[in-house]
């Protein structure tokens, strides 16, 4: 019980450094009185608030999305309730993995994990997730093809493994939205939080690596 103990306390301390992050831009003061902002359908607020829900917004609050056909996909187990593609390279990534991993071996395999940092990761056999898009935020796969992202990719794995309950709050709107804006911030900041190069210089690094031949070539 003691490892379940250490994980539960750093997700709590995680999140809470999250919350303190998304609360200060709420905090400041507006530089001008909400009543002095123009509200015409000309103006920029009223344009965003009018412009439909891009895919990318639909995906931010963790709803499933298609990449067909679905019936190419298979998951590497019978058993697995969702394929976690997570950051190898990040190691308070890794740390929750290897509690996940552990708990769903002891469930038969109730969780495909694929390491999106290991040179063998490939986007054709993911729904077409590249490197890129996988790094901005954690991604999920589902048996049936649907990929699901943030918040409800967590809450899905956390089910698998017998630990639905840790993210039950999510069923909450207003909880669920705050986990969602947490998460953000957590998503954006993890590299330069874990002491990592920023997104770009590790693509670059990549692209470097794949230019040059292997000595045994």
């Amino acid at each position: 019980a003691k490892p379940m103990l250490n994980n539960q306390a750093f997700m709590v301390l995680t999140l809470s450094k999250a919350l303190l992050l998304t609360a200060k831009p709420l905090a400041r003061p507006l530089r001008r009185p909400l009543a002095r902002i123009p509200l015409s359908h000309s103006s920029v607020f009223s344009q965003h608030m009018r412009r439909p829900l891009s895919a990318s917004a639909g995906r931010e609050r963790g709803e499933a999305r298609s990449n067909l056909p679905r019936e190419s996909f298979r998951l590497s187990s019978e058993n697995a309730q969702i394929r976690l593609l997570f950051d190898g390279d990040c190691p308070l990534c890794v740390r929750e993995v290897d509690m996940l991993k552990r708990r769903s071996d002891e469930r038969g395999g109730t969780i495909d994990f694929v390491d999106i940092a290991s040179e063998a990761y490939s986007p054709e056999e993911n729904q077409n997730i590249d490197f890129e898009t996988a790094m901005e935020g954690i991604h999920g796969i589902l048996p049936d093809g649907r990929v699901v992202q943030g918040i409800e990719v967590f809450k899905r794995a956390y089910d698998a493994v017998g630990l639905g309950w840790v993210y039950a709050f999510t069923q909450i709107s207003p909880l669920r939205s705050l986990a969602e804006a947490a998460y953000s911030v957590w998503a954006r900041n993890r590299l330069s939080i874990t002491g990592r190069s920023d997104l770009g210089t590790i693509l670059a690094e990549k692209k470097t690596c794949a230019r040059t031949p292997s000595p045994s070539s």
